[in-house]
């Protein structure tokens, strides 16, 4: 029950850590480079010359924000780490960080805002210096909220990645005009040059993607492995138990204790262990993923409201299962067994 409450909660973390940041960018519909990835850190998306022109003159456009990303590797301390740079002005809230936990809310032109977990990974505070193409760019604060777990959002001024060759935007965010039909304006805009235009929803599914296709396989192993041997232990368990105490059984049958009884009596048992079991695993599972998000803030855990009940309602018809075949041998109990020597 632990092992399946903290896969299953990393799961759940995971996937809603990808798309953290991501779905803070509003837009309805996301525009990239024709051909490449809609996912923000696997993508080497670069909208040709003259696409935010074409975009804003398109019928049915009401606004179109860009942004500028770089997907570098940061090395500091022998340490390195996989970051999407993302420029931000300072003074428009678009492409802002989700939280600011510790120093400015917008970076100076010199400076670099990271997330906490870059920060933990680096061994970085407020006021080192991260080393960035020939120069190097002072860490001007922590965020919160840029985890995606095989990367992470750092935060850069305007124009800096202007500097090391970065031109074109990555992304358009469009939002479209009062009235105008948003599958037209899709067509239209996809219909247009060298891009690929999205919806909302389809870009963020995008950068689930990845998530959906390398780490559930191997949860839902883990998951499948710790029901089938949790399953088979509380079932071996209640088997020999109930084994071992036929004895007792048969001495209640003898003394005219109805069949129904006793069986009420194996069911109740079974139900009190299992009950006990399912509590104790939920709380342990709740203490170790807490722990986990200690030990290591890179992996995240998120257990939706209905996860522990439908975890204890299928733990309870495990242990209703596996209680069937002993009481069918109590069922079966001859009550002279108790006189036998």
């Amino acid at each position: 029950m632990m092992l399946v409450l903290v896969a299953t909660g990393i799961y759940f973390g995971i996937l809603r850590a990808v798309v953290g940041y991501p779905q803070t960018l509003p837009g309805e519909i996301v525009v990239g480079e024709a051909g490449a990835s809609a996912a923000l850190l696997h993508t080497s998306s670069r909208l040709p010359a003259g696409a935010l022109r074409a975009l804003r003159r398109t019928p049915g456009v009401g606004s179109v924000t860009p942004l500028y990303g770089r997907l570098v590797w940061l090395k500091v301390h022998a340490r390195q780490a996989l970051v999407f740079l993302v420029e931000v002005d300072r003074t428009a809230p678009f492409g802002a960080p989700v939280a600011v936990l510790e120093g400015r809310a917008r970076p100076q032109l010199n400076e670099i805002l990271i997330d906490r977990v870059l920060a933990h990974d680096l061994w970085l505070e407020v006021g080192d210096e991260l080393p960035f193409g020939n120069g190097v760019l002072r860490v001007g604060g922590i965020t919160d909220g840029g985890n995606a777990i095989l990367a992470t959002y750092a935060f850069v001024a305007k124009g800096v990645l202007m500097l090391g060759g970065t031109t074109s935007p990555s992304f358009a965010f469009v939002h479209p005009a009062p009235g105008a039909d948003r599958d037209a304006l899709l067509g239209a805009i996809s219909a247009q040059t060298g891009v690929q235009a999205y919806r909302r929803e389809e870009f963020l599914e995008e950068n689930r993607a990845i998530t959906r296709q390398v780490v559930l396989p191997l949860i839902l192993i883990l998951v499948v492995l710790s029901a089938a041997v949790g399953g088979s232990i509380v079932a071996l368990t209640l088997y020999a138990s109930t084994i071992e105490r036929r004895e007792e059984y048969g001495l209640l049958k003898a003394l005219g204790v109805p069949r129904r009884t006793v069986l009420g009596v194996v069911v109740l048992e079974s139900g009190i262990a299992t009950g006990l079991g399912v509590v104790g695993g939920i709380l342990a599972g709740f203490a170790l993923a807490h722990g986990i998000a200690i030990i290591e803030p890179r992996f995240v855990t998120a257990v939706p409201a209905w996860l522990p009940p439908v975890l204890a309602a299928g733990g309870m018809l495990v242990g209703l299962v596996a209680a069937v075949s002993p009481v069918r041998a109590v069922a079966r109990i001859d009550p002279g067994l108790v006189f036998r020597v």
